[in-house]
């Protein structure tokens, strides 16, 4: 049987420019294959003992697409992104030195665009995401700073976790979206994270694909 494919609108955020329409394929693998057998799960991290382990539609995703992005020129609006497929990162020198996790919250949904029955399916592959403190701190090790943006490098998704950190000596509110980026604040200043390392789709619903068609 074939994988079925639902198309989901989402929006990416800028801080300066509102917000980019962003169309995405999901490619769910059907439950059951022609011949009876369930489609393998793709590799999570240790669940939680609280945690439910139950199968999830979005569990069985093979396969992430996009098929339509943001470009550069398009708009005026569009001028104030990065026009780069490759936003520019930290080097491993400009990483924050000893970081600690002080409180991790349980995944949101936030207010999305989507159709019933899609915002269920994202509903329960967000319930069911979770991030412990040792998982925080590994992704921010693994992730790189974009202090230019992201530009359209990653996808979004209504789904993120909150938090407290102390890194440099200073207290951080941050933000881990389950599309492999991240926000910190702390009063006006504000960092941007984004995480394309294979380590780190463990703890993500959904990881950047290189901007591949």
């Amino acid at each position: 049987m074939k994988p079925q494919t639902r198309a989901f609108d989402r929006r990416l955020p800028h801080p300066r420019a509102g917000s980019i329409t962003i169309a995405f394929v999901h490619i769910v693998t059907a439950s059951q294959t022609a011949s009876g057998e369930r489609a393998a799960p793709p590799t999570r991290t240790t669940p939680h003992p609280d945690q439910d382990t139950a199968s999830m539609p979005i569990a069985a995703i093979t396969q992430i697409k996009r098929i339509a992005r943001a470009s550069c020129g398009v708009a005026a609006l569009f001028a104030l992104l990065a026009c780069s497929t490759a936003p520019h990162a930290t080097t491993d020198a400009m990483r924050p030195g000893k970081l600690r996790i002080t409180e991790i919250q349980p995944a949101q949904m936030q207010d999305s665009n989507d159709s019933a029955p899609e915002r269920e399916s994202l509903t329960q592959a967000c319930k069911a995401w979770r991030l412990s403190e040792a998982d925080a701190a590994r992704f921010f090790a693994l992730a790189q700073e974009y202090p230019d943006g992201l530009g359209d490098a990653y996808y979004w998704l209504p789904c993120s976790i909150k938090g407290r950190l102390i890194a440099d000596g200073r207290t951080w509110e941050f933000e881990i979206n389950a599309a492999a980026t991240a926000t910190w604040r702390d009063g006006d200043s504000f960092r941007r994270w984004g995480c394309s390392a294979a380590a780190c789709a463990p703890m993500a619903l959904l990881m950047p694909d290189g901007n591949g068609p």
